[in-house]
């Protein structure tokens, strides 16, 4: 009887000690995951910046491709070629004093 007491306890101890590394490798895994998600994420996200000649040649010179009239100025119609994606150019009016800080949203 103590034999089989002994023995329950022991396993008891074997599957607690399983349950517990099985938690701790689970939850590791979820971490790393979220931390590289997350690091996707800041690498996407950062804005890229653009020379005003690339503007340009992406909305054929703020030319015919005008969308709309933002606080700041004009927006154009644009396609980024090396990425084959549409996106929009704000182009600030010359009277902007905040011209810098305005544009980066």
């Amino acid at each position: 009887m103590v034999k089989l007491a002994v023995g329950f306890a022991v396993l008891l101890g074997v599957v607690f000690i399983v349950g517990i590394l099985a938690l701790f490798v689970s939850r590791s895994r979820r971490q790393a995951e979220a931390a590289s998600f997350n690091d996707g994420l800041k690498r996407r996200a950062e804005p890229r910046r653009f020379s005003y000649t690339e503007l340009a040649l992406t909305t054929h010179y703020f030319i015919e491709r005008k969308l709309g009239v933002g606080g700041f100025g004009d927006v154009y119609k644009g396609n980024l070629i090396d990425l084959d994606v549409p996106i929009a150019v704000k182009k600030t009016s010359k009277g902007v004093k905040t011209r810098g800080k305005a544009v980066c949203n």
